[in-house]
């Protein structure tokens, strides 16, 4: 049964990059879609770029602006498809993105959240990485962390409607995870490795740009946001301090490269106190590989 989509971009003054978006949305082989640009208070020639395409599926949305989480929130709200999924307004999806939604959807009878795989590319469109290696049950990865992004997420609308964005500024950077992990705790993700869509990794972007005290208040918020959630503490059970120390390691990370060593040393010995064997992941050899650089 053919399903229709909901793409939701937030964008705040983008107007020079949206229109490869929003054409990326409009030239999709799978047509039964609506695109809903939230305008978060931009104050350059948004609204112009976006009236320039003469198409009905297109519906544009002013607000003032309050950071993506609630422009996302707000776009669920006018959502009319079956599943809703979000576009950066400096990303790219690939022709054939909801014919791979489709085909994901009928496979595993109407799930309630999947995602399609994605690469990342620089400004030039040179590959830096493809998110395509995904295998078994991945619910469980998200204890120790964000492995999606907002590119390729689609949420049945009946359970985004009950499961949004966390609104507090204080976490943004963090209110994608803490949904994600709040749905893993609920719905088996279903997922297709073919590659779909493309992410613009630029200097401009909001995960690359932060303030030290920033960082930290949003991660011990994401810490509380989480364990006071019930769903999400029901689903850590006895793996709470993963969870954290995990939380922590990614806090060390950033701080360190971005040369604020000391809090950085500081929070990976919290990590290591929550869950010691943390010190033989992955990121944390990172961690260690960026105090000498």
């Amino acid at each position: 049964m053919p399903h229709t989509f909901s793409i939701i971009i937030p964008t705040y003054n983008r107007a020079a990059k949206i229109t490869h978006s929003i054409l990326s949305v409009l030239n999709q082989s799978y047509s039964n879609l609506e695109l809903i640009v939230v305008d978060d208070g931009s104050t350059d020639n948004t609204l112009e770029v976006v009236s320039s395409f003469h198409d009905t599926r297109v519906r544009y949305f002013k607000k003032e602006n309050e950071e993506r989480a609630i422009a996302r929130n707000y776009g669920i709200e006018q959502a009319h498809g079956d599943y809703v999924t979000f576009l950066d307004s400096d990303d790219i999806l690939y022709t054939h993105f909801l014919a791979e939604a489709q085909i994901v959807i009928e496979t595993y009878s109407n799930p309630e959240w999947l995602h399609l795989a994605y690469e990342i590319k620089d400004e030039y469109g040179k590959v830096l990485r493809k998110e395509n290696k995904r295998k078994g049950n991945i619910n469980d990865t998200f204890i120790t962390g964000n492995h999606l992004s907002c590119i390729g997420v689609f949420v049945r609308k009946d359970i985004i409607q009950k499961h949004k964005f966390n609104e507090d500024p204080d976490i943004i950077g963090s209110e994608d995870y803490l949904l994600w992990l709040e749905l893993a705790s609920l719905y088996t993700l279903r997922y297709s490795n073919i590659i779909s869509a493309s992410m613009l990794h630029h200097v401009d972007r909001s995960v690359i740009n932060f303030k030290k005290q920033h960082l930290i208040v949003r991660i011990e918020k994401s810490i509380h946001y989480g364990l006071k959630n019930p769903d999400i503490n029901n689903f850590l059970k006895g793996r709470i301090s993963i969870f954290i120390a995990h939380r922590y390691l990614y806090l060390a990370n950033h701080l360190s490269r971005a040369s604020y060593k000391f809090p950085a040393i500081l929070y990976y010995f919290r990590s290591l106190g929550h869950f010691p064997p943390v010190f033989f992941y992955r990121n944390s050899l990172s961690f260690l590989k960026s105090l000498f650089l």
